[in-house]
């Protein structure tokens, strides 16, 4: 299976892995369930040093990369999306892309079941289960960003822990049960998002309106008790504006004391690695004050 992905862009560099001092600390390889014997006991090892560095794909390649693993392994929600462009940016796009070609191998084959032999992996849970089976503990914990643990080695409590008795679901625990789902999802008939904040350099292409603005993952709300805790991480939102409800916006983005208030469609970009909103309706905090203090 050819599997060579030929990408444009400069090449540039990063740090090597870092396997003394991870972000975050080891990731549990179980995820919850017991554990099968690995397919191949002997770890793959990282990616080749050179002069302390590894080539560092640009953000095109590992998009593109990501793009190609999520479509051929048939994963659309983000969630399984975001851990696999988090793993082709750590593991680079060769170790991930011969990751996806095992993974089709052994779906291709007889599969890889689920521990309790209730059914077959996905394709999208027998590459994760490769990474978590083959990979270092330490670059397993950078992948799929495992909760710290406290000094006695016990895993720090969960904010708010549900009562004694009852399982604490973390967000780790997402990917297995997102495997046990596989396939069998629902139907979203209506979605809606809201983003409220201030516009950095606004371009003007004619008809449409396009900004970016980003959430740094930090003054999450109040979430309600038994909902994990997601990781700090920075999430780009790019809106899209039509020309016409820009007009009535366009004073509000350039005043400081105020905040756009967006409501649109959201869907993942990959290929800009952000979510595209596609603005409904666009309003502002001012504009909404003035209004209820005119009715």
């Amino acid at each position: 299976m050819r599997r060579d992905v030929r990408l444009k862009g400069d090449q540039r560099r990063q740090r090597p892995l870092s396997l003394d001092r991870p972000r975050v600390s080891t990731y549990n390889a179980s995820m919850s369930e017991p554990q099968p014997t690995p397919i191949d006991a002997s770890p793959v090892q990282e990616p080749p040093l050179n002069d302390g560095q590894t080539p560092e794909a640009s953000k095109k390649q590992i998009a593109l990369t990501a793009s190609t693993i999520a479509s051929r392994l048939g994963e659309t929600e983000a969630a399984p999306y975001a851990l696999i462009r988090r793993a082709v940016k750590i593991l680079g796009t060769d170790q991930a892309l011969a990751f996806l070609d095992e993974a089709l191998s052994i779906e291709a084959g007889e599969g890889l079941m689920l521990p309790d032999g209730s059914r077959r992996r996905t394709p999208g849970g027998v590459f994760f289960f490769l990474i978590r089976t083959r990979m270092p503990k330490q670059v397993r914990g950078r992948i799929f960003l495992t909760p710290p643990k406290s000094e006695k080695g016990t895993p720090s409590p969960t904010l708010g822990a549900s009562t004694p008795g009852h399982l604490v679901f973390t967000w780790d625990d997402r990917i297995a049960a997102l495997d046990e789902i596989g396939t069998e999802k629902g139907r979203a008939s209506t979605v809606k998002i809201t983003v409220i904040g201030t516009p950095g350099n606004v371009r003007d292409r004619g008809t449409c309106i396009v900004l970016s603005m980003q959430h740094t993952g930090e003054n999450l709300p109040a979430l309600p008790k038994g909902v994990p805790v997601p990781p700090k991480q920075i999430t780009t939102y790019t809106v899209y504006i039509g020309a016409k409800q820009w007009k009535n916006v366009a004073a509000a983005a350039n005043d400081p004391d105020d905040m756009l208030i967006v409501e649109g469609f959201p869907q993942i970009d990959s290929m800009t690695a952000s979510i595209a909103v596609f603005a409904s309706n666009v309003t502002s905090k001012k504009l909404q004050q003035a209004k209820r203090t005119a009715e």
